[in-house]
């Protein structure tokens, strides 16, 4: 392989993980748009920052912790629930490596206007 298309083949994989990225951060703005009930701020035990049970479309947030890379991450695994925690993590990372300081702007504005208090 020549110097050349190992750079092209570099840059299209780095294009489509900004692309991935691009698409969780749209996609999570939409979920809590059009799912106001689903994110939930409660002390959670055991050292959990949050907390998503596939199927119930709810993501608990320890309110203590780092909000914006747990809800990530925790929406990582309701868009993909077969994956396994070492590759949702290396999605987690990978879209914090590269989110704009405008789309933590818009997912936090959407994130206030639907969160709620547990009572439990």
């Amino acid at each position: 392989m020549t110097q050349q298309s190992s750079n092209k083949k570099h840059k299209n994989k780095n294009r489509e993980r900004k692309n991935e990225a691009y698409s969780i951060t749209s996609k999570l703005y939409h979920f809590l748009q059009s799912h106001p009930d689903s994110i939930i701020f409660k002390k959670l035990s055991g050292g959990k920052t949050g907390d998503y049970t596939t199927g119930d479309d709810e993501i608990r947030l320890d309110y203590r912790k780092e909000i914006i890379p747990t809800l990530i991450h925790e929406f990582i695994h309701h868009l993909y629930p077969a994956l396994c925690e070492s590759k949702v993590i290396a999605k987690e990372i990978h879209v914090m490596a590269i989110i704009s300081p405008r789309q933590c702007i818009n997912i936090l504005r959407a994130l206030a206007s639907c969160v709620q208090i547990s009572r439990n």
